[in-house]
């Protein structure tokens, strides 16, 4: 019988490949996936802005799933440099497989992310595919649902941390560390499915889940495919209210695209061209977070070219020159509310 290393070695760099592609199965029930969360609540970092809402609502797998080329990577020397080879072949074709995440919402009130598929650790991703599944209902009062005075709803908080960890952790397990590891993404793809492909021909955009619209059953996948899109798009804004956590998108995110069991529901953000449109003039427009008033245009035009520059440095599309000045500024804003 034929060793791993006796055989051709484009036989072996094939199998490496489907290696590096192989997809655990996510799990399958709220009952199956319990066992495998941490139950250490996550207390806030300095480099996290999320809410401890947010913090205390996402629950990880202890340790987070290796990456796929670990293991050939550790095996000996000959293999180590096959897969690395293999890795820089396929980023340069920009034929590495995507990295995939499972994200159950669970009873309203937690995700639980599962790394199904991670090809290697970087920091540059081309492709991350998340899947939404709403599992269970949430008895109570669902007050996570609602706004706050002047505040986005709780459960809000759950999905920006997750995608803020992503972001400056990568695929990794919640630890302690204090290290931003500034991970970019190219392509963020979040797919929101039903059972067995159910869908809805209501429109669910204005459902809220505390309501009788739900008739007792989970939250629809429409329904947190138009929330996320709408929350994100606030995000690109800019504004008032929203500068504060949407710097981290266009600094390390090149677009976000939106589907329903895989068909395409809303207009992808593009975050490179809406950088080149974003414009503001007064202080009470962007950057509230920054005292005192005067300083909060310059503030917003500094970081705009820092975004910029970060872009390019990351890989990500950018549109213009220098600090995306080039171009239309069809997306300026008049006013905190976007009018």
């Amino acid at each position: 019988m034929s060793s791993l290393l006796s055989i051709p070695r484009e036989i072996r760099d094939n199998i490496i490949e489907l290696s590096l592609s192989c997809v655990r199965k996510p799990h399958s029930s709220i009952a199956e996936a319990e066992s495998t969360r941490s139950t250490k609540k996550n207390s806030h970092r300095p480099f996290f802005s999320s809410w401890s809402f947010g913090l205390k609502h996402v629950l990880f797998e202890p340790p987070s799933y290796t990456s796929s080329s670990l293991a050939l990577l550790l095996v000996n020397h000959q293999l180590s440099s096959e897969t690395v080879a293999t890795l820089s072949r396929l980023s340069n074709n920009a034929q590495l497989p995507p990295y995939e995440l499972d994200v159950m919402f669970v009873r309203e009130l937690e995700l639980w992310p599962t790394w199904l598929s991670v090809p290697v650790i970087a920091k540059h991703l081309d492709r991350v595919n998340v899947t939404f599944r709403a599992l269970g209902l949430h008895t109570g009062a669902k007050r996570q649902w609602n706004p706050g005075d002047g505040s986005p709803p709780q459960i809000l908080w759950c999905f920006y941390y997750l995608m803020e960890h992503v972001l400056r952790q990568g695929p990794l397990p919640h630890t302690s560390s204090s290290a931003d590891r500034g991970v970019s993404i190219k392509t963020l793809h979040l797919d929101f499915v039903g059972p067995d492909g159910e869908t809805c021909a209501t429109d669910t955009r204005y459902y809220i889940p505390s309501t009788v619209a739900w008739k007792g059953k989970e939250v629809r996948p429409e329904f947190l495919a138009y929330y996320l899109w709408h929350n994100i798009s606030m995000l690109a804004k800019m504004d008032y209210h929203t500068a504060e956590y949407g710097e981290i998108l266009y600094e390390r995110v090149g677009e976000v695209r939106f589907s329903v069991n895989g068909v395409e529901v809303q207009p992808p953000i593009d975050f490179g061209e809406s950088l080149a449109r974003l414009h503001y003039e007064g202080p009470a427009n962007t950057f509230g977070h920054v005292w005192p008033r005067e300083k909060r245009v310059p503030a917003f035009e500094e970081w705009k070219r820092g975004a910029w520059r970060k872009r390019v440095e990351r890989g990500l599309p950018v549109v213009g020159g220098e600090g995306g000045e080039a171009g239309s500024r069809e997306l300026e804003y008049e006013d905190a509310s976007g009018h």
